[in-house]
């Protein structure tokens, strides 16, 4: 299947990829059909997932146990776990390893998606920014697991989401980071970037990044990392959790 190297790979045991020939590949955890693949414990070595279609895959995400694409049409399609609704499709919570079109993009085209843990967001092309699946710690920045628009982005142009597993980011069309979530008393490590272990209810800029413009930034589970533009030139930041390096700061605290 044909496809691009625009990717945005979230918190996953699944790994999903574009080789240099445009074939979409996929390894690892397949518990839940997130591979798009016959279920079983997974795959040690990429192969293409279970998928044809003529259309060009344009962006694709994957989480801890669904996964998401785009096509260059616009269409989202959405598939593996579907527990807490995180699919936005009528699967139930066993879910599906069949590839499902996210209805409303059959009339609306969707520009980016990401998977968290157990909630999906949605950058549809005209700006709207859509969440779904599950609710708590507040990352979807809104009650309704049912596809809803996120508030606080009416006069906003958004250009990049992210997922963490309990937390959400999206990036301004000026260089603006908004995160929201948290984790609670035993997973949050201050990856909202607000100087806080508190949850943050609503999509809010980091004031951090005030004078800073970010140019991108990446979701890992408990932490991010951002490139941001300095006058010394740029640089990438790092916040949350470091207990495995992740942060790149010398430390394993």
């Amino acid at each position: 299947m044909a496809g691009s190297q625009d990717s945005n790979v979230n918190i996953s045991e699944t790994s999903v990829d574009v080789d240099s020939d445009a074939i979409v590949l996929c390894c690892g955890k397949n518990e839940s059909g997130e591979l798009a693949l016959p279920r079983r414990k997974g795959f040690l070595k990429p192969r293409s997932i279970g998928y044809a279609a003529s259309e060009t895959i344009s962006f694709l995400s994957t989480g801890y146990s669904h996964s998401g694409f785009i096509t260059n049409k616009g269409e989202l399609f959405m598939f593996g776990n579907g527990l807490h609704r995180k699919l936005g499709i009528k699967s139930g919570t066993i879910g599906t390893e069949t590839p499902t079109l996210f209805k409303t993009s059959a009339f609306k085209r969707v520009r980016q998606v990401a998977c968290g843990e157990s909630h999906t967001l949605c950058l549809f092309e005209d700006g709207d920014l859509f969440g779904w699946g599950g609710t708590l710690h507040n990352k979807l920045g809104q009650k309704s697991m049912l596809p809803s628009r996120l508030p606080g982005f009416d006069r906003i142009k958004v250009i990049e989401i992210g997922c963490g597993e309990f937390y959400s980011a999206a990036l301004s069309n000026r260089g603006a980071l908004f995160t929201w979530g948290g984790g609670g008393v035993h997973a949050n490590f201050g990856q909202c970037g607000h100087g806080t272990t508190e949850t943050i209810g609503t999509p809010t800029r980091v004031e951090f990044f005030r004078r800073i413009n970010v140019s991108a930034f990446a979701c890992g589970r408990y932490h991010m990392l951002a490139i941001g533009k300095t006058e010394q030139g740029p640089r990438v930041f790092s916040w949350g959790s470091g207990v495995h390096g992740q942060l790149g700061s010398g430390s394993v605290s």
